[in-house]
């Protein structure tokens, strides 16, 4: 009989960097598989599989949900697996306490506390990160989720931190999968299409996410950041995109400023290896999300980093970036591309390697229960 291991995350296909971290699982879980069937929650399960390798439904099962958890076959995926898997990725937050179609950590306590009482299913917690868990309520769920835990696995030190508080086992730090994305396979016709209408010789990307753009218009900065994007309109052709299928913050982004013909490029259901190679297109990338970052620094491309969360200032250390503003600080972004400071590029072995360990460690875990 093959092994099942269930899977939860935010694997909607929607958000590509949650979708960079079940692609590179699926990857190497399943071409060294010896016999394994992994079953995959989604609210989206046509458009996540369109994004995905191909592989047949014995090795691979995607199941509708109503939120990114639970569905009709929730309770059926439990009892018929040997392993249940949470994460990777950022699933540990404060975000709509009351929203169990946003709060990840609601749906992994109930998750968990059905297995508890009716399935004792092994439980590993792989490659999380945590930030702004600061509600009493938030972090007694995620301390019943951990203590469930028979291993629990982190992205970078300040999770670890968080939930050492929580968890007195040991906690392995162990980066973020995502690393692992190939940079190599080529140039899509998409890509090939959309790079092809890039005529300047010097060309900068600048990647957002909505709960950024979100921010800046509540704090009043949407000024700043549009004559930031004049300013280098004046320097480089300038592409805006985001980390998401499409992002329409982004287009109204465009709308305010001074070149109308500003490109905006959605990435829609392309998959994140694909996206690394678009990144390449660019001489450098302004990052906002963390695994656009990820993709850059996958893409070996110049990347100056915004930290308008901490787990940007993680990402930098890990890699050994100092090529960083604050959220305040948007117009220093034009003196960092003047005085940029190479990345330490001789770490990314040791960091795909790493990542990597992750992976065989928790195919091990699959195997042994």
């Amino acid at each position: 009989m093959p092994k099942k291991a269930s899977i939860f995350g935010s694997y909607s296909g929607h958000n590509k960097g949650d979708l960079a971290i079940l692609f590179v699982l699926l990857k190497h879980l399943l071409k060294s598989s010896k016999g394994l069937n992994l079953l995959i929650p989604s609210k989206r399960p046509a458009k996540l599989k369109k994004v995905l390798p191909k592989f047949t439904e014995h090795e691979m099962v995607i199941y509708k949900t109503f939120t990114a958890y639970w569905g009709i076959g929730t309770l059926k995926s439990i009892a018929s697996s040997d392993v249940l898997v949470f994460g990777g990725g950022g699933l540990f937050f404060d975000k709509k306490f009351y929203d169990p179609f946003s709060n990840h950590v609601i749906n992994l306590f109930l998750i968990t506390l059905v297995n508890n009482f009716f399935f004792k299913k092994p439980i590993y917690i792989f490659s999380v990160g945590a930030s702004h868990l600061r509600s009493k309520m938030m972090l007694l769920m995620t301390s019943y989720i951990l203590k469930s835990a028979s291993r629990v696995t982190v992205r970078d030190h300040l999770t670890a931190k968080l939930f050492s508080k929580h968890y007195k086992r040991e906690i392995k730090i162990f980066y973020d999968p995502a690393f692992l994305l190939e940079s190599n396979i080529g140039k899509t016709p998409r890509i090939e299409q959309f790079c092809h209408q890039l005529s300047a010789e010097k060309k900068a990307l600048f990647v957002f996410n909505s709960s950024f753009l979100i921010r800046i218009k509540k704090e009043s900065k949407t000024g700043e950041l549009v004559e930031l994007i004049n300013y280098l309109q004046k320097r480089y052709e300038v592409v805006l995109s985001s980390t998401t299928t499409e992002c329409r913050l982004v287009d109204t982004l465009a709308s305010l400023c001074e070149q109308k013909s500003l490109m905006v490029f959605h990435p829609g259901d392309i998959n994140p290896e694909e996206l690394i190679t678009f990144f390449q297109c660019f001489d450098f990338v302004i990052c906002v999300p963390m695994h656009a970052a990820i993709f850059s620094y996958n893409a070996g491309i110049r990347m100056i980093t915004i930290e308008y969360d901490d787990k940007i200032k993680a990402f930098n250390r890990i890699i050994g970036n100092e090529n960083s503003v604050k959220i305040d600080e948007l117009k220093k972004i034009p003196l960092y591309i003047e005085l940029y400071q190479e990345i330490e590029w001789n770490k990314k072995k040791i960091i795909r390697q790493n990542a990597l360990t992750n992976i065989l460690k928790l195919e091990e875990f699959i195997y042994d229960n």
